[in-house]
């Protein structure tokens, strides 16, 4: 287990003791703020945290679980608050990192290899979600879309096949989005973004992204219409989380 605090320590999940405490001058100006922990997908002794902070910097450090060594993979865009990192594979084998940002809905594309990116800032609204239509019932405070510009501000996501779905975040009822950050247009609920398998970068052709606005159906019909799509696509085995990661306040 990874937790951070900070910075950062390892637990033992078996014992829940202590194993290992990483000083704080390792994360340099990334310390604090979210964490989210991904494997990697082909060496059960690695993986990456993602730590993103509002208004300050976010950066994503390797973490070798067996030899206890952190190191820092790359450095975000100040400001953006990454806050939703996934594994993935291009077509030919070469692996890529895929970084959103809550604070600026937007996206990263970086090689897992060497750090470099091959995609910065891509703007998830302006790019594809803006073009896709929300419809709404009433919220407390009787608050209304204003126009379908900038419903997105990602959460947490996860890729499957050529989508990544992102979790929306929303103003409303209740938001970690510092209120100076938010978009008055956000739409709670879950999207989902048309990722090219073949570079995994999104693809150039947004026509079937799509949104399930947490307010504009009911969780019956939501769930329904997410069942129907995950059938209509091609299935492979999942492979389940081997690391649990907690951010502790």
């Amino acid at each position: 287990m990874l937790f951070r605090s900070g910075a950062g320590s390892i637990m033992n999940a078996e014992t829940m003791a202590w194993d290992t405490h990483f000083n704080a001058s390792l994360f340099g100006n990334c310390s604090g703020g979210g964490l989210w922990v991904v494997p990697h997908p082909d060496d059960p002794k690695i993986v990456l945290a993602q730590y993103g902070k509002q208004d300050s910097a976010s950066c994503i450090f390797k973490i070798d679980m067996q030899a206890k060594t952190l190191t820092k993979l790359v450095q975000l865009a100040d400001n953006g608050d990454a806050h939703g990192i996934q594994f993935c594979k291009k077509d030919g084998g070469e692996l890529t990192i895929i970084n959103t940002n809550r604070q600026t809905a937007t996206l990263d594309v970086v090689k897992y290899s060497d750090g470099s990116f091959l995609l910065r800032d891509y703007d998830l609204n302006s790019q594809a979600f803006d073009a896709v239509q929300v419809t709404r019932q009433s919220e407390p405070k009787k608050r209304r879309l204003s126009a379908q510009q900038k419903k997105l501000q990602p959460d947490v996501v996860y890729l499957h096949k050529d989508y990544l779905y992102m979790a929306a975040r929303g103003p409303k009822p209740v938001s970690a989005v510092k209120a100076q950050n938010f978009y008055a247009n956000a739409v709670p609920g879950l999207m989902a973004l048309k990722i090219d398998t073949a570079t995994c970068l999104p693809d150039v052709d947004q026509s079937t992204a799509f949104a399930l606005p947490k307010a504009s159906i009911s969780p019956v019909r939501a769930a329904s219409r997410a069942s129907k799509f995950f059938r209509s696509q091609s299935h492979s085995s999942c492979r389940p989380p081997r690391y649990l990661a907690v951010s502790i306040a």
